[in-house]
């Protein structure tokens, strides 16, 4: 049986839907209350839940029972300044803990989704693969330093015998809620965003990450990382695709850095009132120019892997998106 964290998240659902159509039999570890709406009903009834904190030892080791495998998709992705420390804590401290579990339980393999964030954001070198190591930079967010800090504990992991590996995906593109995570990029669009920035999207399918994760599962892989990419488009040409499929108006002017550092500031006066996160900080618009590019050449080579095109992935994301009624309302 294979364990998911986070079963109930845009990743999550995805490959539980995946590994069940493979015919495995999965268990979803998620909070208490948490929203089950991302999944499918017909998926749902195949899953057996179980709920609990990732700090919670006692409910982890009762979780991980009869788990030969373990997939940790759990993760707070946030660049809101008043969630440093619950991110630092779940990214870090909890995947600590659950790494502790799955060494006492005996899991088999571990499979550890964490980010291209992790790898760091090195000044002076554009293209970015498994080799590099983490540097301090300005360009580091508090996010990718809590991802970067949790696959310490994953690699301890391997060297107390753990066996699994690290997937790195860039910004993952599926259908979620669209004021949470990546899928804030198709909300823009539908509440009628107007600016765009020169910076460029590295991106990959949600459909790609379930296939790839699939694929290595069966292999000899241990205590190895994997960079999934599929690809990397302008944010003008992102948006323009994504207005297209919902018939909308794209974001037709270019913020310059003084608006950009104007728009973070009126975004967090907003999220004070609201109490919403905003959805531009003063991390994101400092890399919303961002021009690096992240190499995927050692997946593509070990499984002979191609990735899905950004039109193709806009595209279905977009018809699942349509499916909601949050985003039927916005249409």
């Amino acid at each position: 049986m294979i364990l998911i964290t986070g079963c109930n998240g845009s990743l999550g659902s995805q490959l539980a839907a995946s590994l069940i159509n493979e015919g495995h039999a999965v268990k979803g570890y998620i909070r208490p209350g948490a929203d089950l709406s991302l999944i499918p009903q017909e998926i749902k009834e195949q899953i057996e839940w179980c709920s609990g904190s990732l700090f919670d030892s006692y409910a982890l080791g009762n979780a991980l029972e009869g788990i030969d495998k373990v997939i940790h998709t759990a993760a707070v992705v946030s660049f809101a300044p008043s969630r440093r420390k619950e991110m630092f804590r779940t990214n870090v401290e909890g995947t600590a803990t659950l790494v502790n579990e799955a060494l006492i339980s005996g899991v088999k393999q571990f499979i550890h989704i964490s980010s291209i964030a992790a790898l760091g954001r090195p000044v002076n070198k554009p293209l970015i693969d498994e080799t590099d190591l983490w540097v301090e930079s300005q360009n580091n967010t508090n996010y990718a330093k809590s991802k970067y800090l949790a696959e310490l504990e994953v690699y301890r992991g391997f060297e107390e015998g753990l066996n699994g590996f690290v997937l790195n995906p860039s910004v993952i593109l599926g259908p979620g809620d669209i004021e949470k995570s990546s899928t804030k990029l198709f909300g823009y669009v539908l509440k009628g965003g107007e600016y765009y920035t020169e910076g460029q999207l590295n991106y990959v399918d949600v459909r790609d990450i379930c296939t790839i994760a699939t694929q290595l599962m069966k292999q000899s892989v241990n205590g190895e990382r994997f960079v999934l990419n599929g690809g990397r488009v302008s944010y003008k040409y992102f948006f323009e695709q994504v207005a297209k499929e919902f018939g909308k108006t794209p974001p037709e002017k270019l913020a310059s850095t003084w608006m950009k550092e104007l728009l973070w500031r009126i975004e967090h006066v907003r999220s004070l009132i609201s109490g919403s996160e905003p959805l531009i900080t003063k991390e994101t618009a400092r890399l919303s120019g961002n021009s690096h590019q992240y190499a995927n050449d050692k997946i593509k080579a070990l499984l002979s892997y191609e990735f899905r095109n950004i039109d193709d992935s806009i595209h279905w994301v977009c018809k699942e998106l349509e499916k909601q009624t949050a985003v039927h309302n916005l249409l």
